[in-house]
C-alpha cells in the first residue's frame, strides 16, 4: 500500500523550511544501530546495519538519521557521480548536526550530483538535507530519490521535489520520501540525485531514515 502512496510525491514541489509531524518511537536504548530489513513471501534479507542518531529533535523532528555514503562530503566527491559545474568548498552547514565535519557540495546551474546506491528496506522512509540557497528568483533545487529493485523485470520509481532558492541561506529540507519498490527480496538499491536550476547551492549532511514514518 505504502508504494502507491508514494506516487503523491512525485514531482512535488515543496516549500522550504516545512516543520516535520511527529514520528515513530525511538528503537530500543540498547540498539543504536539496528538491523533494517523488510519481510516478504520468499523470506527476509536485510540492508547493513548503519550508525543512526537523533540530530534534529532541535527543530521537532525526533526521527533516526543515517549519513549516505560521503553524505557530509568529508572526502570530497568520493561516492558521488558528478555531471556539470560541481565541487566540494570548505564551507559546510553551520549546523553540522551529524558531527561530520567536513565541507559542502557546490552546484552551479545545472550542475549534479547523484550517490552511489545504497540498500534500503520498507522501513526506510524518508530523507533530508541541508542545503544554501543562492536567493536568486527563479533558483531551485532539484532532489530526486529512485528506488530500483528486480520488480517487474528490473524497474525504478522515482519521487522527485523542487526546493525554492530565492531567499538566501542555509535551510533543512523537508522530509522527502524513499520510495518503496522493494521486490520479493525485501529490499532495493536506492540513491539520490541533486542538480541545481537558476543559481549555485551548496549541499550538505544528506540523511536517511530507516524507521518507518508514522504519524498518530
Amino acid at each position: 500500500m505504502r508504494r502507491w502512496l508514494t506516487a503523491a510525491a512525485l514531482s512535488l514541489g515543496i516549500a522550504a523550511g516545512a516543520v516535520p509531524a511527529a514520528h515513530a518511537a525511538a528503537p530500543a536504548a540498547d540498539s543504536d544501530t539496528p538491523t533494517q530489513s523488510s519481510s516478504s513471501f520468499f523470506g527476509t534479507q536485510s540492508c547493513p546495519q548503519q550508525p543512526v542518531q537523533q540530530p534534529l529533535v532541535d527543530v521537532g523532528d525526533a526521527g533516526w538519521y543515517y549519513l549516505v555514503q560521503n553524505g557530509s562530503f568529508t572526502e570530497g566527491t568520493n561516492a558521488w557521480s558528478t555531471s556539470g559545474p560541481v565541487t566540494v568548498v570548505n564551507s559546510s552547514s553551520p549546523q553540522d548536526v551529524m558531527s561530520a565535519g567536513g565541507g559542502s557540495l557546490a552546484l552551479g546551474s545545472y550542475g549534479s550530483a547523484t550517490s552511489a546506491r545504497f540498500c534500503t528496506a520498507s522501513d526506510h522512509d524518508r530523507a533530508r538535507l541541508f542545503y544554501r540557497s543562492p536567493g536568486v528568483p527563479g533558483s531551485t533545487l532539484v532532489v530526486r530519490i529512485t528506488s530500483t529493485s528486480n520488480l517487474w523485470l528490473r524497474s525504478s520509481y522515482t519521487t522527485t521535489y523542487r526546493l525554492d532558492g530565492s531567499t538566501p541561506g542555509w535551510k533543512l529540507s523537508p522530509t522527502m520520501v524513499v520510495p518503496d519498490w522493494t521486490d520479493w527480496t525485501g529490499v532495493q538499491q536506492t540513491s539520490i540525485t541533486v542538480q541545481a536550476y537558476g543559481g549555485t547551492f551548496l549541499v550538505d549532511d544528506v540523511m536517511v531514515d530507516p524507521w518507518r514514518y508514522n504519524t498518530p
